[in-house]
């Protein structure tokens, strides 16, 4: 069962209307991992994620926004100020995509098709380089692996991800990435 203001929190007059009547922002439907402010990442616009995060929607009873945020990024989405106020309350970049779901029930079926991703592979698998510069710089662990059904369920670094993907340049900069990484290390 959805609950009214996640269905509706692609409205912003609506959903101001509804928290100035005292909306509960951290309701969850009966599914329970899917909150109102997982809905907002994806869609809401940024002042009103803003909002729901001001008039205090727990961030930490939904694991894997970062990702689902990151997932919904376009040009004509840009989801990278959502982003950014999750990482300034302390989301974790490298967090998967689902990573408290269980493998049981219908959400098995969801975590086959999803995969397990986090931020950084849902820009690299878009082909979003502003979203990959964006994460890199704020410190995503690009050595992560990830698998989908875009690698054929396989386990594979973003590099990899990227030329699956066909996003060449996307790859030439995080191959950059790596060996810049490692320069330092080794300095």
């Amino acid at each position: 069962m959805l609950t009214v203001i996640r269905c509706l929190i692609y409205n912003e007059e609506v959903m101001g209307w509804l928290l100035d009547l005292g909306a509960n922002v951290n309701a969850s439907s009966r599914d329970a991992w899917w909150t109102t402010v997982h809905a907002a990442a994806v869609g809401a616009s940024t002042p009103l994620f803003t909002r729901l995060i001001a008039l205090g929607a727990d961030i930490s009873r939904a694991p894997g926004m970062l990702a689902l945020a990151a997932s919904a990024h376009r040009t004509t989405l840009n989801r990278i100020p959502v982003i950014q106020t999750l990482l300034d309350r302390g989301a974790d970049t490298d967090e998967y995509q689902g990573s408290s779901i269980s493998f049981e029930g219908q959400n098995f079926c969801e975590l086959l098709v999803w995969g397990r991703k986090d931020a950084l592979h849902h820009a690299v698998q878009r082909g979003s380089k502003e979203l990959v510069e964006f994460l890199l710089e704020k410190g995503a662990d690009s050595s992560i692996q990830t698998r989908s059904l875009t690698s054929e369920k396989r386990w594979i670094d973003v590099e990899q991800l990227a030329d699956i993907c066909g996003h060449a340049e996307i790859r030439d900069m995080l191959t950059l990435h790596a060996k810049m990484k490692e320069a330092a290390v080794a300095a």
